[in-house]
């Protein structure tokens, strides 16, 4: 967990300081640890009790509301230390996601493709 939150907070603050942010790397690291790991062991417990298929439902919910308030989180984290504008926010929060689910879905398709000739 901490090496993944590493390299993806490090990810983020280069394409926040492309994207002009003023900030450092240690204290955008430390905001997301202090708001992010609670919320993955939340995520964690959430897991533990999907095996119940008559709460599975709720969970699900329960895991898509925190996903949207764990963006929010981290826009406002980027916003604090970053100085970044909320267009650039956008940019990082939602865009860039979307776009790596779709460039993961085609790459997905292709694979599929080459191995399934029709």
């Amino acid at each position: 967990l901490v090496v993944i939150l590493g390299v993806v907070t490090f990810i983020y603050h280069l394409l926040a300081r492309v994207l002009g942010g003023r900030g450092e790397y240690a204290s955008f690291f430390y905001l997301i640890g202090m708001v992010f790991v609670p919320l993955y062991l939340l995520r964690a417990l959430f897991l533990l009790t999907t095996f119940s298929p008559s709460i599975a439902l709720v969970i699900g919910i329960l895991n898509f509301m925190l996903s949207i308030y764990s963006s929010v989180l981290l826009g406002y984290v980027l916003y604090i230390v970053y100085q970044l504008s909320l267009v650039k926010i956008f940019l990082l929060v939602v865009v860039l996601p979307i776009l790596i689910i779709f460039f993961i879905a085609q790459s997905n398709v292709t694979v599929i493709r080459q191995l399934m000739p029709l």
